[in-house]
């Protein structure tokens, strides 16, 4: 739905200000004139067009905005993310080889302790 103006509008009897901080309005307006009804009711009765004229850059811009500050924020989180497993495992790194170090001690030890055990048994490392 849509209108023609015919002749052409001019606002030359509006203040400058006025349209200039509220384009929307002033165009609701001029369209509540040329129907033939008071502002209130072309609202009312035109509710959706008159949303989507007022609000929809707004809506468009809060949403850029809003998309924009999401997705820094999910870069930030990655990054902390990355630089806290970046520092753990470096705190992680000389336990693991110490932990498998230990346990090969342990399992050598085990192993001559249990062939001294018995004094029957040959045994003999290496090829």
């Amino acid at each position: 739905m849509g209108f023609n103006l015919y002749p052409s509008v001019s606002l030359a009897g509006a203040p400058r200000g006025a349209p200039a901080a509220n384009p929307a309005l002033t165009g609701l307006e001029e369209c509540a004139r040329l129907s033939a009804k008071p502002l209130r009711a072309f609202i009312q009765a035109f509710q959706c067009i008159s949303l989507a004229v007022c609000i929809n850059h707004d809506l468009e811009v809060q949403e850029l905005l809003h998309q924009q500050q999401q997705q820094q924020q999910q870069q930030q989180k990655q990054q902390q993310q990355q630089k806290q497993q970046q520092q753990q495992q470096k705190q992680q790194e000389p336990f693991a080889t110490e932990g498998a170090t230990a346990a090969t001690m342990c399992g050598h030890r085990e192993v001559l302790h249990w062939l001294a055990d018995r004094p029957d048994v040959y045994f003999r490392w290496g090829p």
